[in-house]
């Protein structure tokens, strides 16, 4: 619990900084934000959210750190520790970086498709995908308008459904229980053409137990 609420604390106290001395925002503003990004809560001083600062720096700074609200905090810990092998060879924590960069690129096509630049296409979907799948909620701008395609609203909204990984501030079902529920659906796929072959669900190479993956299921 130690080892958690220091990892927390540092993190917020670094984007504080970040925020007040490198992106110039008022002490308030910095403190404000810094509280509510890596808790995943995305409450704003302003009604524009982080839009209002129309600033590129500002976003830059809170993508990286809503991006780690979304990392399971014990990664978090390995990394501290230089246990960079165990941390960075994580299923989910992989899973999360493809399915994050899947969801930008996805974003970034249907706006460049749809007449927004390249470069504000990318800006926007940056921020929007990372915010929406970690649960966070802030906008740099306004999602709903009729800029952004109607297939843009779907993937965000798979997104806000999925959540982040588990271990992590985000909401949403986690990657985890999505990640062991498709692998279980791949094993009854199987079982239809062998119906004598024997499949363990594994995660991480570890044998996931029948009473988790009923327990899984059952809450999706």
């Amino acid at each position: 619990a130690i080892a958690l609420w220091t990892i927390y604390i540092v993190l917020t106290t670094l984007e504080i900084l970040l925020l007040w001395g490198l992106a110039d925002l008022t002490m308030f503003d910095a403190f404000n934000h810094g509280l509510t990004t890596m808790q995943s809560g995305g409450f704003s001083t302003h009604d524009a959210s982080i839009g209002y600062y129309d600033s590129f720096l500002v976003e830059s700074i809170i993508i990286v750190f809503m991006f780690l609200a979304g990392v399971n905090f014990t990664l978090l810990w390995f990394i501290r520790d230089g246990d960079f092998k165990r941390a960075f060879g994580d299923e989910e924590f992989r899973n999360y970086v493809v399915y994050v960069t899947v969801g930008i690129l996805a974003v970034f096509v249907a706006l460049v498709a749809s007449g927004t630049s390249a470069g504000r296409a990318l800006r926007n979907s940056m921020f929007q995908v990372v915010s929406i799948g970690t649960s966070t909620g802030y906008t740099s701008t306004d999602y709903m308008d009729a800029s952004w395609p109607l297939v843009t609203h779907l993937i965000l909204f798979i997104l806000m459904v999925v959540g982040a990984s588990a271990g992590s501030t985000s909401g949403g079902l986690k990657l985890l229980r999505v990640t062991l529920a498709f692998k279980v659906a791949m094993r009854e796929l199987v079982r239809i053409a062998q119906p004598r072959k024997i499949e363990q669900i594994r995660m991480n190479g570890e044998v996931v137990e029948q009473n988790q993956i009923g327990l899984i299921v059952g809450m999706l």
